[in-house]
């Protein structure tokens, strides 16, 4: 049993190396000027879409 959750731990972190970029001859990408990021307030985006959402139906209790 403890075989399964070593080889478990052992396959999660080889998987988060693969998708870091660990085994690659790459660096992992950069934020090119990270002090430039902002904070954008969800009113500024707008609605996601321009057609109102149909409320959802009442449960019936049984």
């Amino acid at each position: 049993m403890r075989w399964i959750l070593l080889l478990l731990l052992v396959a999660n972190v080889a998987m988060f190396g693969w998708w870091q970029g660990w085994f690659a001859d790459r660096e992992p990408p950069q934020e090119l000027q990270p002090q430039r990021l902002r904070v954008v307030p969800l009113g500024r985006l707008g609605s996601p879409s321009s057609t109102p959402v149909p409320a959802a139906p009442d449960r019936i209790s049984d």
